[in-house]
């Protein structure tokens, strides 16, 4: 069987591609040539005020990694992908070339045992003639890095996945896949390998039945009768088998691999409400969005997935773990894994099938007019496979997209661009099983707005009446803690443009919205504090009323709205303010918890017209179910502030329908908070709501 050795690897920079450094320095695999430098003491730490500027400049130089092959046969260098473009030699000869960091490798490295090995990475590429992020419109490197609304300009370089040798026996594979056929009733699934094994044949297990050949490359089939479907999370179980695919010869295996594998058919349906604007000479509806899975629709609970750190290659397990661990408790089913930056590894992917969480991913374009240069397209086209083949065959990939926002007017894209086309095609060919989409949003889908007013009203108001067939974008602002905030900046600077509050995302983001997206003097206006550490508290409470508010109204018109996802899931640096659910490094605000509640499965719910009251508090109950759900007596609501507490019985009536208007007294009530809690006998179903008295000040 194949066994793992680890290299030890140093790295050092030099302005001239074709000299190797005079100095190298301990290096650390995965991981980014900045953080290198960072652990060796000659960059200060870039999270703290405005130090990622120290980083400026380092992605236009070459980085050489530089090791020793151990000594042995069969010895191959294996990597999971490489930032960005680079060259892996030795001290004789180039081995292999690549552009991308998608793309996975397996080098047999065995003639050159006990030699030094280099792998050169050259500078990032930048387009020329362009600024910001449009520097990454001829390459399929993350255009995040390049600097955005809240992640600072800061381009990573470096081996971000995993890169170690593989001693293998004689007998190995050199290709394995598997990927499976089910059949229209649900009846059958057959198990395909796809293999081509070095020195011998093949065998394939699952579900108690195997498959086997002499041949030393070809496809073996086993059929699965009734299988066992995979169910996103909600709506059945995520069942998973365990195929195991092994390299034989006589009779021994020499070789095996193992992969997870989830049965499903999924494809995006329309509702009624997408032809609801099609009148003659018209020809087209909105495009279908609603995810279907073996045949059951599923409302897509989730929210908009960037990696959660500026370095991707500090992604670890662990860390996986935590997030979308988070995700899965938060009740969501869906995950959007945005295209402003690159796809997670594989560990992301095995949870999601785990968890039963449904993933939206796209390629590498956003924001920008991509060109159709021969030389880029031929790149993506390597990527687009690359990912495709990977996350194509995990039973959470739901859909994939040609990236974000590249209909709109500061991208200039449209269906006819090389790479769109193109993309289209090589998904069809690959994952013939999986919707595509150009990008989104698409006609009848909504982005934004993202903060407290949406077209000056109430978020939850402007959704009702303005239902898309799929709110895939939309975002509440609030700071971060204060200890997040007190960790990388003084609290005299908080509110300054042009400083760290700034470059922190505190303000201005956007030119139009300067205050954007902390907002502190409406903080400080609507929600009272005057201590930036009492306009954490406040904002982080306006935030979770108001995310719960838009989650619960878009889960009232299912019948339209396909999907409900945030922007965004989570911080990728510790920010001043963002309009994430949980701060960098794990910590959910306020708003994850309210969320949460607003997505359980089940759960009494309020409708209303305002979270703001005066004297008299105006609701309506309600079951929001992701399926049908009877309706609820003797359920009890509690309005408390304080040691004030009104209590009183009510019925919630079935299947979505709103109950009768309550109207509840609150006029001895102070202004500020007031604590509207639902529960009944099954104490699951519980559900707790703030709503802010207004007074004079904030009238």
């Amino acid at each position: 069987m194949k066994k793992t050795i680890r290299l030890q690897w140093e790295v050092g920079c030099a302005k001239d591609g074709n000299a190797l450094p005079g100095r190298f320095i301990p290096a650390t695999v995965p991981g980014s040539v900045q953080l290198d430098m960072l652990r060796a003491g000659e960059l200060p730490d870039y999270t703290v005020g405005t130090q990622f500027h120290a980083y400026d400049g380092l992605e236009d130089l070459y980085w050489t990694y530089r090791t020793r092959l151990p000594q042995g046969e069969q010895l191959f260098l294996v990597s999971g992908g490489i930032d960005y473009r680079y060259c892996v030699f030795t001290d004789s000869e180039v081995l292999y070339e690549y552009e991308g960091m998608q793309k996975p490798f397996s080098l047999d490295v065995s003639p050159y045992a006990g030699q030094a090995l280099y792998i050169r990475i050259f500078p990032a590429p930048k387009a020329n003639g362009q600024e910001g992020r449009a520097q990454a419109n001829l390459c399929t490197k993350g255009a995040v890095s390049y600097g955005w609304d809240f992640h600072p300009r800061l381009i990573p370089l470096g081996i971000w996945n995993d890169c170690y040798i593989e001693m293998r026996e004689a007998v190995h594979f050199e290709e394995c896949r598997f990927d499976y056929a089910l059949s229209e009733d649900y009846a059958f699934v057959d198990v395909r390998l796809h293999y081509r094994a070095r020195g011998g044949g093949a065998r394939l297990h699952i579900a108690g039945l195997t498959a086997e050949s002499e041949r030393d490359s070809g496809i073996l089939t086993v059929r699965i009768k009734r299988p066992k479907l995979w169910f996103p999370t909600g709506y059945g179980e995520p069942y998973l088998y365990t195929a195991t695919a092994e390299a034989v010869c006589d009779g021994k295996a020499c070789d095996r691999i193992e992969k997870r594998l989830g049965f499903k058919r999924v494809r995006l349906v329309p509702t009624a409400y997408n032809w609801s604007f099609y009148h003659p000479p018209a020809t087209q509806a909105y495009p279908p969005i609603y995810t279907e899975v073996n045949g059951v629709k599923v409302f897509a609970k989730g929210t908009n997935w960037v990696i959660p750190e500026i370095f991707y290659s500090e992604m670890t397990e662990e860390k996986y773990r935590c997030y979308v661990g988070l995700i899965h408790d938060a009740n969501m089913n869906y995950v959007r894994c945005w295209g402003g930056c690159t796809a997670n590894k594989e560990i992301f992917f095995d949870l999601c099938d785990e968890y039963g969480i449904l993933v939206w991913q796209e390629f590498p374009l956003s924001c920008n007019c991509y060109a159709d240069d021969p030389h880029y397209l031929q790149v993506l086209a390597s990527e687009a496979e690359a990912m495709l083949t990977r996350v194509g065959g995990h039973a959470c990939c739901a859909l994939f997209v040609g990236g974000n926002e590249l209909f709109m007017a500061w991208s200039g894209m449209t269906q006819q661009s090389k790479a769109l086309r193109m993309l289209d095609a090589l998904s069809l060919q690959h994952c013939p099983d999986i919707p595509f989409l150009p990008t989104a949003p698409l006609s009848g889908m909504r982005h934004g707005s993202y903060g407290y007013l949406y077209a000056g009203q109430e978020p939850h108001v402007y959704l009702r009446e303005n239902v898309p067939t799929a709110f895939t974008e939309f975002g509440v602002p609030s700071l971060s803690s204060f200890k997040t905030i007190a960790g990388f900046m003084d609290e005299a600077e908080a509110g300054k443009r042009g400083g760290v509050w700034e470059a922190h995302h505190g303000c201005g983001v956007w030119d139009p919205e300067p205050e954007s997206w902390s907002y502190l003097p409406q903080v400080r206006e609507f929600m009272g504090g005057g201590t930036l550490e009492e306009c954490c508290r406040h904002a982080q409470l306006w935030q979770a009323i108001v995310y719960k508010s838009i989650f619960e109204e878009a889960r009232r018109h299912t019948d339209i709205c396909a999907m409900a996802l945030n922007w965004d899931f989570c911080d990728v640096w510790p920010s001043a303010a963002n309009n994430s659910i949980v701060e960098y490094g794990g910590q959910p605000k306020p708003a994850y918890y309210a969320i949460r509640d607003a997505l359980k499965p089940q759960v009494l719910a309020l409708a209303f017209d305002s979270i703001y009251c005066s004297d008299t508090l105006s609701i309506r109950p309600c079951i929001l179910a992701d399926r049908e759900y009877p309706a609820v007596t003797g359920a009890t609501l509690t309005v408390r502030q304080g040691e004030r507490e009104i209590v009183c019985a009510l019925d919630m009536p079935a299947d979505g329908a709103l109950g009768a208007p309550i109207d509840v007294d609150v006029g001895a009530f102070d202004v500020g908070a007031i604590e509207v809690r639902l529960t009944c006998k099954n104490d699951e179903l519980s559900n707790t709501y703030t709503f802010i008295k207004k007074g004079a000040q904030t009238a």
